[in-house]
């Protein structure tokens, strides 16, 4: 094992030593097949055409390697030469997942060396000013990469924007805090908000670099889905990102408590410090940086704990629910929503009725008899059910009430969805057991692939037909046409109204039928807002 480690980690090394070579000049070279940025030069991939363009494992920061793990991002240094590759860089460090599992894509090299970022732009030259979008992956800030098939930015772009995908930190590389690092020449007084700021960096990036490609760095949407959506939400309070995008998109996880991620959601750095300073004595006996900057990556990789991004007084000064309150946040507009049948790829709270009362006891306290009138089970098959939908609304919550927050305290306008479409999957696609065509239905990141339009990534395990194609063009022009103006709207498509929570219908159903609808499952949402308001009241 440890020989198969060594040489994936050479290979990683390779890979990226090839990525900085020297391109032979082209017989003919149409405008932006090479493109000056801020160090150096950098071409199109070979498949890409006079329509659209690709430039894939462009560094926005140095490698974060040895003394620089744990610190962070710092500026790339300059190159010679022309800078070119057909491929993506390897991810960042994260453990693989089962491929039983839905969240199972392929096998990737990973490496700490993973912070670049990766363009598709349909410009025709560097004077266009076309919008940008800046996608976000999810994976509970433990897997995820930007070199993903469904990422793959060739359709939105081809809708007229600049689309750019980049790799952050994962884990305890992306979360990791320590006295020690806090108190480390240019830490600011803080650690462990790594991940946080490699997307600042990559933000950064893009206002410097992002012309040069044709996209207009003043018309910049940042988007992202589950742990992506959750940070993007994050960096609309964090007074590093002010300035950097002018929109966001959030599918599916917000920063306000609700669903995943939300243990983490009253951190302040004091207490992160604590817990990875114990995490570090239990798994390695260490005391200090030092020691832990000692271990190999494979070492540190699969024993992870915090990965939320936390108050510091630095990245994040505050609460977002403070913030917000407030009117501090980055008062940008917003598009956020959530899924249908969000808790079905989740573990479920009791699957037997026997123990749904005992375990909702245990997760909602004083709050479990309320729980079981909005919830109620007779049998096993509602005991199931009842739990993801649990998971969905506890979700749903922190999306409206996300945009509950931003209508009261922001003068730009919100759009609110509700996905509701399953996929078609064949019977012979099997996940964790399941049947995907009976029991996961319109599922947690179900509408990433229709937002992209990659629909061909699933390959042999689903039968689409025109429903699809046109749900994948639908969506897709919502999203493109909201990173363009601030709005969704367009010729052909649904009329999108903007968020009130007091209309009668204030959120676009999207799916089979796409149309303006109720709050779904409304009961539900307003018992999860009673219990995550009362567990995580706005702090002082």
């Amino acid at each position: 094992m440890k020989t198969q480690l060594f040489l994936m980690g050479a290979m990683a090394a390779l890979l990226i030593a090839l990525a900085a070579f020297v391109a032979p000049v082209f017989a003919q070279t149409p405008a932006l097949d090479v493109v000056q940025i801020e160090n150096g030069l950098v071409a199109a991939t070979r498949d890409s055409t006079a329509d659209l363009r690709a430039y894939k494992m462009i560094p926005f920061a140095a490698p974060p390697v040895g003394g620089l793990r744990w610190k962070p991002p710092q500026p790339v240094s300059a190159w010679q030469g022309i800078r070119r590759a057909d491929y993506f860089s390897p991810r960042c460090m994260q453990p693989n997942m089962a491929k039983t599992s839905i969240f199972y894509t392929r096998e990737e090299i990973a490496s700490e060396d993973c912070l670049y970022l990766n363009v598709w732009t349909p410009a025709k030259s560097n004077t266009e000013k076309l919008p940008v979008m800046v996608w976000i992956y999810g994976g509970s800030n433990i897997i995820g990469s930007a070199a993903e098939p469904e990422y793959d930015g060739a359709a939105l772009a081809k809708k007229g924007v600049v689309l750019v995908t980049f790799n952050y930190r994962l884990g305890v590389f992306g979360f990791f805090a320590h006295p020690e690092l806090s108190k480390e020449p240019g830490a600011n007084n803080s650690s462990g908000n790594y991940a946080a700021l490699d997307q600042i960096a990559a933000l950064k990036w893009v206002q410097k670099n992002i012309a040069a490609f044709g996209g207009d760095p003043n018309n910049v949407t940042l988007f992202g889905e589950s742990a992506g959506a959750n940070n993007a939400c994050r960096l609309t309070v964090s007074p590093l990102a002010k300035g950097l995008f002018q929109r966001i998109i959030a599918e599916s996880t917000s920063c306000f408590y609700g669903g995943q991620a939300s243990g983490a959601s009253k951190l302040k750095l004091a207490d992160a410090e604590q817990v990875w300073t114990e995490w570090a004595k239990r798994f390695f006996t260490a005391t200090t940086v030092a020691e832990m900057r000692a271990k190999t990556a494979w070492e540190l990789l699969g024993k992870g704990s915090l990965t939320t991004a936390f108050v510091d007084g630095y990245v994040i000064t505050d609460f977002p629910d403070n913030i917000y309150a407030n009117g501090q946040q980055h008062d940008v507009p917003m598009l956020v929503g959530w899924n249908k049948d969000e808790g079905t790829v989740f573990a479920p709270m009791a699957t037997k009725v026997v123990s749904y009362t005992a375990a909702a006891q245990t997760r909602y306290g004083k709050f479990a008899d309320q729980f079981l009138q909005v919830y109620p089970a007779t049998n096993d098959a509602e005991t199931l059910a009842q739990s993801y939908a649990t998971t969905r609304d506890a979700m749903g919550r922190g999306m409206w009430a996300l945009a509950r927050a931003h209508n009261q305290t922001g003068k730009t306008k919100s759009y609110v969805y509700y996905w509701t479409y399953a996929p078609p999957w064949l019977p012979n696609a099997k996940f964790n057991e399941m049947d995907p065509a009976t029991k996961l239905g319109a599922y947690h990141e179900s509408e990433i692939n229709y937002v992209f339009q990659t629909l061909n990534v699933w390959g042999a395990t689903r039968q689409y037909t025109d429903t699809d194609t046109k749900l994948a063009d639908l969506v897709s022009s919502y999203w493109v046409n909201f990173a363009k103006t601030g709005d969704p709207n367009g010729t052909g498509l649904p009329t999108w109204s903007p968020f009130d929570d007091k209309a009668e219908n204030p959120v676009m159903w999207i799916g089979a039928q796409t149309q303006m609808g109720t709050l779904p499952n409304k009961p539900g949402l307003d018992f999860m807002d009673a219990y995550w308001s009362a567990m995580f009241a706005p702090a002082q």
